[in-house]
């Protein structure tokens, strides 16, 4: 599951450029058959057809991380709530979904609209209309380098986690095994997969998640204090607000999740 996730998440991110480009030309070659009032020839149909067959194969590979591969997806649908509280939860999980369907909602209605047009300029100018306007979409759910919910512009295959395991890791990865499903679901986009505070959330959460791993920590928690806090959210017991409350998981799961904490505090370099 980690693979197809990685893999799903490597396209969507270089596939976006060939989006981008691809709207650009559609929208340059609009202009331009505005401006020389020239008629809609097998060009510009073929550059557009291109374009949103490309956009549809964005879209799947979207909605294959929204509907469970992201565990950010997954962080955010735990709890929507509290999620919304979580400035990159709630990009992920509500504004960029939103602005993406609403473009390709634009772009594809467009398509259908401009068919409709007989002359060349009219059709060129319903175009050059629903492409600015879905560019715009697009170009506004986009998670920047420099907005609240960054993301690297170029993934490498490290940032996408294609890299192999180091030693260390492989052992933390043994130990992540004795953890239920919901540590993955719930948990792992703040604290990491190794319980290590490195999860994809943890850079823009203030304070940071806990590293599971830091020496000596684990001895300072009661096993009572640990579910409490799981149970409870870290709010109700003086710890960071962000952490929200798992109260609705049943007790057999709680009882998981603390021993999945002390599995993970034995992962360490």
């Amino acid at each position: 599951m980690h693979t197809l996730y990685v893999l799903t998440l490597y396209l969507h991110s270089y596939v976006r450029w060939l989006v981008l480009g691809l709207a650009v030309a559609v929208l340059v070659r609009a202009i331009l058959g505005v401006r020389g009032r020239r008629a809609w020839d097998a060009s510009d149909e073929r550059v557009q057809k291109v374009f949103l067959r490309v956009l549809d194969a964005q879209f799947l590979l979207g909605f294959l991380l929204y509907a469970g591969l992201s565990p950010i997806a997954r962080a955010f649908f735990g709890n929507p709530g509290l999620s919304m509280r979580v400035s990159e939860l709630r990009f992920f999980g509500v504004e960029h979904v939103f602005a993406m369907l609403s473009a390709i909602a634009v772009f594809h209605i467009g398509r259908a609209r401009s068919r409709k047009k007989s002359d060349g300029p009219a059709r060129h100018r319903t175009v050059l209309t629903t492409t600015l306007l879905g560019l715009v979409l697009v170009l506004a759910g986009v998670p920047w380098p420099f907005i609240h919910a960054p993301r690297p512009l170029f993934r490498t295959t490290e940032a996408a986690g294609l890299q192999a395991p180091a030693a260390g890791s492989q052992a933390g990865g043994a130990r992540a095994e004795a953890c239920p499903p919901s540590y993955s679901a719930r948990c792992a986009a703040c604290h990491g997969a190794e319980g290590r505070g490195d999860g994809m959330l943890a850079r823009s959460l203030d304070p940071r998640p806990r590293s599971f791993t830091e020496p000596g920590w684990i001895e300072k928690r009661s096993d009572a204090e640990l579910l409490g806090i799981i149970r409870d959210g870290g709010a109700a017991h003086g710890l960071s607000p962000i952490m929200p409350p798992h109260g609705d998981l049943p007790a057999a799961e709680l009882d998981a999740l603390v021993k999945c904490i002390h599995a993970l505090a034995g992962a360490k370099d």
